[in-house]
C-alpha cells in the first residue's frame, strides 16, 4: 500500500499560487498512488511495484531575520521586567522594623464573590508581614459600588487587628464597574494604629493616594501610592491617559 500524506500548513505565508501549486502536486501524487494500489490486486505478488515514500509538505511562516531577533529581545526585556524585584528582596522581617511593598495589581477584580486575585493579595500581605502596601491599576470604579463591595470591605479579615485604606479613582466618568487605573495605600495592625490622616488626589482622577502616618516625638511620615499613566498607542476610550486627556481637554 502506498503511504498516506497530507499537506499541511502552519499558517497563510508566501505565494497562494506556490501554496496552491504544492497541494495540487500532492494530490496527484496521491490520486496516482490509489490507481497503483488498485492495479496492484489484479497481478501477481512477484510484479507487484514498490511504492515510494513521500515527504510532507509543511510551510512554516516566514519571518525577516532581522525582526526575528528584536521580537526576540523584546520578549525577553519583558520577561526580565515581570520577574525584577525593586527594592529589597524579600526575608525575615526583623523585630522592630516597618514593612512597605509597592504592586502594580493590573485590576484586583470587579467581582468581590470567588475573587481568587483578592485572595491570594491578601495571603501574600500576611505571610510576608506586611505593614504598608501601596496598590496601582485596581482597575475598578469604586464610586459607583454599594459600600459593602468598595475596597475598604472587601479587604477586612481576621488575620489584622486593624487596618486603615485609602483608595482612589477617576470619579468624572461612569462608564463601567471596571477602569483602568486607580490607587490605594492600606496599612495594618501596628502601623494602622498610627494613621494620622488619609487623602487622594483631588482633582478627582484617582492619580494617587496617600496615608500620613505619626510616629515619635511628633514625627510624621506620608506613604503615597501614585500611578503615571503612558501615553496610549491605541485608540481606546478607556485607557487612563485618555480619561485624563478628556479631563484635561474640557477644561
Amino acid at each position: 500500500m502506498a503511504e498516506n500524506n497530507a499537506c499541511t500548513f502552519q499558517s497563510p505565508v508566501g505565494l497562494k499560487g506556490d501554496q496552491a501549486s504544492i497541494c495540487y502536486m500532492s494530490k496527484l501524487i496521491l490520486n496516482k498512488n490509489k490507481k497503483n494500489t488498485s492495479l496492484d490486486k489484479l497481478v501477481t505478488s512477484s510484479h507487484k511495484k514498490t511504492s515510494h515514500q513521500r515527504k510532507t509538505y509543511l510551510i512554516k511562516p516566514y519571518e525577516e531575520p532581522l525582526n526575528a531577533t528584536k521580537t526576540s529581545i523584546k520578549s525577553n526585556r519583558r520577561k526580565k521586567l515581570k520577574s525584577k524585584t525593586f527594592g529589597d528582596h524579600l526575608v525575615e522581617k526583623e523585630e522592630g522594623t516597618i514593612r512597605i511593598a509597592s504592586q502594580n495589581v493590573n485590576c484586583i477584580g470587579v467581582s468581590t464573590e470567588l475573587n481568587h486575585k483578592q485572595e491570594h493579595a491578601k495571603d501574600w500581605i500576611f505571610q510576608h508581614s506586611v505593614d504598608i502596601i501601596g496598590w496601582q491599576e485596581t482597575g475598578v470604579a469604586f464610586h459607583t459600588l454599594p459600600m459593602r463591595k468598595r475596597l475598604a470591605h472587601r479587604m477586612k479579615d481576621i488575620r489584622w487587628d486593624k487596618m486603615r485604606i485609602s483608595s482612589a479613582n477617576n470619579k468624572h466618568e461612569n462608564i463601567a464597574t471596571f477602569q483602568y487605573g486607580g490607587t490605594s495605600v492600606m496599612a495594618f495592625n501596628a502601623a494602622a494604629h498610627r494613621v494620622k490622616a488619609t487623602g487622594a488626589d483631588k482633582s478627582g482622577l484617582g492619580r494617587w493616594s496617600w496615608i500620613l502616618f505619626e510616629g515619635k516625638h511628633k514625627h510624621y511620615t506620608r506613604v503615597i501610592s501614585a500611578y503615571v499613566p503612558c501615553k496610549s498607542t491605541t485608540d481606546r476610550m478607556q485607557t487612563v491617559y485618555n480619561q485624563q486627556r478628556r479631563y484635561f481637554s474640557a477644561k
